[in-house]
């Protein structure tokens, strides 16, 4: 543990850097809304609550949930102010922050989750794209505005004893052919919930052992996450959580964060299928920089696409060791707009594909021939609804990627369009993958790739099939 916060620490130092050089292009610098991005506000009574002082005990067995929310109610009611807690590892389940509270975990202090699932009451919420009952999150901001999480302490979500849980029920559901399903089966509390929230902060906490997602930001707006540092403690378990999903949100600021062995790294998405279309909530006005994901699956992640996601600026990241670099998917059958995409100064290290853009086939349940109708769950339900040819064909407009730089890649561009619907409008200036495979652009067009180089030992060059105006420059 020790070995891994040393680790994190030099990042930080390393961004602060990065971000004083950023050569980002002037032109995405200023579109007329990046001043508003992030919280407007923060809590700001002088007020201090410390939870020691009315009861919480931090010995990292006894449950503290009612005695925070007390605590937590008490401080909104006087006009909000400051909740803290001192040293020590305090246990929790679910609790609610309030408008006018901030959070403050001192330096040595833990909020560890509770291995109760029990402990978190069911809210109805959205999972992988979907709204459905599930648990209550470890720290939930609902329905608030003006509220925050704060200090050097660290958030535990104990997701060890979830993950084994999950684990085991996971191979039940492979034998049965339901790996699509297991996501919305198999219940898990996040760390972090912001939901239908204003002006809310997250800065310089450590997010740890997440047993599902360790930030999720869902229809809310103007949110700050800044100075975060999230991972796995048990670094040689797959990863099984996501670290921050912004999900159907709007003016969205995360700088200067860390995240390590997770699924997604940085995930945009906005819905899936029907459901997305239902609630048809873009995620746009995001800006994400100087931050990095190492030994996850993908650092940065657009997809769930259904609501759209718009005018989102990305740039000083760097990815070490993932599976993905920059992922932009969609599938027939989530319809929805990707569009005004602006990606700048990426640095990938030992990333098996950097670059990934793909139009599937979104997988559906045909759960009448698997079990009985009057049974089955309503996550099922929701994905057995097909979405219509009309409203299923999704767009991708205005990609913009710029001042790529990866060695020791797998394959540099997997890039596969659908028949029915091509990968259009994407523009590249200044990549530069060092790679064993070139890759695949299929079904493409309308491409500009501006002195782009993928080098192979063996000289092997990406393979074009069915594109058309497509310019290529060394």
């Amino acid at each position: 543990m020790r070995k891994s916060l040393h680790i994190l620490l030099f990042h930080i130092l390393c961004f602060s850097f990065i971000s004083c050089q950023s050569t980002i292009s002037e032109s995405i610098k200023h579109f007329g809304w990046e001043k508003n991005v992030g919280a407007q506000i923060f809590p700001d009574n002088d007020r201090v609550y410390f939870a020691d002082e009315y009861g919480a005990v931090g010995d990292g067995e006894t449950l503290n949930t009612s005695i925070l929310q007390r605590l937590i109610d008490q401080c909104a009611e006087n006009g909000g102010g400051t909740v803290e807690l001192r040293s020590g590892t305090y246990l929790t389940g679910s609790i609610y922050l309030k408008s006018g509270v901030n959070l403050y975990l001192n330096e040595n202090a833990i909020l560890k989750a509770s291995e109760d699932i029990n402990d978190y009451p069911f809210i109805v919420t959205r999972v992988e794209g979907i709204e459905l009952p599930w648990p209550s999150a470890v720290i939930n901001i609902i329905d608030q505005n003006n509220a925050s999480v704060s200090g050097k302490g660290s958030l535990d979500g104990s997701g060890n004893a979830f993950r084994n849980y999950y684990v085991e029920l996971r191979e039940e559901y492979r034998k049965k052919s339901l790996d699509h399903i297991i996501e919305y089966e198999i219940v898990r509390p996040k760390e972090i919930l912001i939901q239908n929230s204003l002006n809310v902060t997250l800065k310089n906490i450590t997010i740890i052992n997440s047993g599902l997602t360790s930030v999720h930001i869902l229809y809310s707006q103007f949110i700050t996450a800044d100075s975060l540092v999230l991972y796995d403690n048990d670094i040689s378990s797959v990863p099984l959580s996501n670290g921050i999903i912004i999900d159907s949100s709007t003016d969205v600021l995360v700088e200067n964060t860390i995240v390590s062995n997770t699924i997604n790294g940085f995930y945009l998405q906005a819905g899936r299928g029907n459901d997305g279309l239902r609630i048809n909530r873009a995620t746009e006005r995001v800006i994400i920089r100087n931050s990095t994901a190492e030994d996850s699956h993908s650092l940065l992640t657009l997809g769930n696409t259904s609501g759209g996601i718009n005018d989102i600026v990305i740039y000083n990241l760097t990815g070490q060791r993932t599976g993905s670099g920059i992922r932009i998917t969609s599938d027939l059958g989530q319809g929805g707009t990707i569009e005004n995409i602006y990606i700048d100064e990426v640095v990938l290290n030992k990333v098996e594909n950097p670059l990934v853009f793909r139009i599937d086939t979104l997988t559906t349940v045909n759960f009448p021939e698997i079990y009985d109708i009057d049974s089955i769950s309503p996550a099922w339900r929701t994905l057995s609804e097909r979405v219509s040819d009309e409203k299923g064909i999704p767009d991708f407009l205005n990609i913009n990627i710029a001042s790529v730089n990866a060695n020791d890649a797998g394959t540099a561009i997997i890039a596969v369009g659908s028949d029915r619907k091509k990968l259009t409008d994407f523009h590249f200036t200044d990549v530069h993958i060092t790679c064993i495979r070139p890759g695949t652009i299929k079904n493409a067009e309308n491409w500009t790739m501006e002195n782009f180089t993928a080098a192979t030992s063996s000289g092997e060059k990406i393979d074009f099939e069915n594109v058309e105006n497509i310019s290529v420059s060394k």
